[in-house]
């Protein structure tokens, strides 16, 4: 079975069902510096904050209500001048994937798209400075 095909309801479904221990998207462990739990907004706050400093063009989804765009889409949709668009999930230290976020991760590699999980301001940085020119 080639999982090229799957849809983001075909792996959100998968990752359901094996009850994420068999989840295609590796879990890492966060770095010293991640957010505490609670601590999710500021991270949101803070990447706002570097995006309009960087006079980068983005899109971020709210968090003071329900989402209106498809579940698993991450926080951030990212336009830099000169390079491709890249996606940013902000959580916390302890914050996990949900499999909806887990399948929009797992399709976008496969088209070609980045999705970044960030869980520190410094690792949201590192990322910023790959697509800088």
């Amino acid at each position: 079975m080639s999982f090229r095909n799957w849809t983001i309801t075909d792996v959100a479904a998968h990752n359901k069902k094996h009850g994420g221990h068999m989840s295609l998207v590796p879990v890492e462990k966060p770095a010293d510096d991640a957010v505490p739990a609670g601590g999710e907004k500021n991270l949101h706050q803070q990447i706002e904050a570097e995006l309009n400093n960087r006079r980068w063009l983005f899109i971020h989804s709210r968090m003071d209500m329900r989402t209106t765009v498809a579940k698993g889409v991450p926080d951030f949709q990212i336009y830099p001048p000169g390079a491709p668009a890249f996606f940013i999930e902000a959580k916390t230290r302890t914050g996990k994937l949900s499999p909806e976020q887990m399948a929009f991760k797992f399709v976008a590699d496969l088209s070609g798209h980045t999705v970044y999980v960030c869980r520190s301001i410094r690792e949201v940085k590192e990322t910023f400075e790959k697509y800088e020119k």
